[in-house]
């Protein structure tokens, strides 16, 4: 097993997120469910993005990145589709002993996100240590699927 399973509560953590694509987006969207700070930087960045910016709930800075952007994050999200830069927000990380997930590349992460399933009283995280992220995804799929099925099975009990 390469990852320890673990969830961290980031509220109130300032959390930088490079690329404001759609994974970064989504990305975005779960650290605020988590209620961390976030900081977006992306030349490019959608209506709703903007709109988040706009009513205060993310701090965008719509330019290039730069690695003073990295001051005081507790956790960095590289979300480009630039593999050299994305490498160098993993080692400026590395070197600050900041945690890093670069999206697509477990080798220049220290953590990995897993696929998940959210229902009323449970939050299921599925993931593949990295090998298979599809088959993540897949699992995940399959588990809601079968979910209300699961909970009648468990009523019954």
């Amino acid at each position: 097993m390469r990852y320890y399973p673990i969830a961290l509560n980031l509220a109130n953590k300032k959390v930088l997120v490079v690329g404001a694509g759609k994974i970064g987006k989504r990305k975005i969207n779960r650290l605020l469910e988590c209620r961390a700070k976030v900081k977006v930087v992306s030349i490019c960045a959608n209506k709703d993005i903007r709109i988040k910016a706009k009513l205060k709930k993310i701090v965008l800075l719509r330019r290039p990145y730069k690695t003073s952007d990295t001051k005081n994050a507790d956790l960095i999200i590289a979300a480009t589709n630039n593999k050299t830069l994305n490498q160098r927000i993993s080692q400026l990380a590395n070197k600050k002993r900041v945690l890093v997930n670069v999206v697509d590349d477990s080798y220049l992460s220290n953590f990995i996100s897993p696929a998940i399933l959210r229902r009323e009283k449970s939050i299921v995280a599925v993931y593949s240590d990295a090998k298979d992220p599809k088959l993540s995804k897949d699992l995940k799929n399959f588990i809601e699927d079968k979910w209300n099925e699961f909970l009648s099975y468990r009523s019954g009990l």
